[in-house]
């Protein structure tokens, strides 16, 4: 991800080979037979691509948190594009971006919970266990997101807020339906972990980025 240039031609030629998002804009109303025409083409790219799921699922999931806004772009154009397919496409992209997101989070959270781990040491080695024990009780159990988990969030609202389709898979895998998406489950706690905010604190640059992300209010 260093040199994220590299990326955006193999990205945007992907993207033109891909049809257009339906509806298609037109200025006359499509005939039957081109309407069955688009559909038969999108079913035959999805067959296509079935077997290169785990490929495009591991793509999306490393490119979606580039910090680079151009590819970014052309990325969310793809993941609308592949999404419009077929479900199976669209949970594909649903559950990169899911994945992500989750692999993210719980690296903040092991880094949070070594910095509470680190500080009890030390106020144990100063102080009596019990006083130490009372102390971090007292504190409040928060997810300080960083500035990777914060542009993941980012780009997951932006994608729900501009495709429908990708709404529905995301709402979709939240559920748990699946055996396959039993561990999002618990992933909107954690989003209300993040923009919960009770011990007066001020926020960091990364964590204001993420409690303006409106990823909840725009899913339900």
């Amino acid at each position: 991800m260093d040199e994220p240039a590299t990326f955006q031609n193999g990205v945007s030629i992907f993207s033109e080979l891909l049809p257009l998002p339906l509806p298609i804009a037109s200025k006359i109303p499509l005939t039957e037979g081109e309407c069955l025409e688009n559909v038969k083409l999108r079913r035959l790219w999805s067959a296509y691509i079935h077997g290169l799921s785990s490929q495009i699922q591991e793509m999306v999931g490393v490119l979606c948190g580039s910090s680079n806004s151009r590819l970014i772009t052309l990325l969310k154009r793809l993941c609308v594009q592949l999404s419009d397919l077929s479900a199976s496409t669209c949970m594909v992209v649903c559950r990169s971006v899911l994945d992500a997101i989750l692999l993210s989070m719980e690296n903040d959270m092991e880094f949070q919970q070594g910095q509470l781990d680190s500080q009890a040491s030390n106020n144990t080695s100063q102080n009596s266990a019990i006083k130490a024990w009372l102390d971090q009780s007292k504190s409040p159990k928060l997810l300080v997101c960083s500035a990777n988990t914060a542009r993941l969030l980012g780009f997951l609202s932006s994608l729900v807020n501009n495709s429908g389709t990708i709404k529905s898979g995301v709402m979709q895998a939240l559920r748990g339906v699946l055996k396959l998406d039993e561990k999002y489950t618990d992933l909107i706690t954690q989003f209300c972990c993040v923009l919960t905010n009770s011990n007066g604190q001020v926020l960091q640059p990364s964590h204001v980025q993420v409690f303006i992300c409106r990823f909840v209010i725009r899913t339900f």
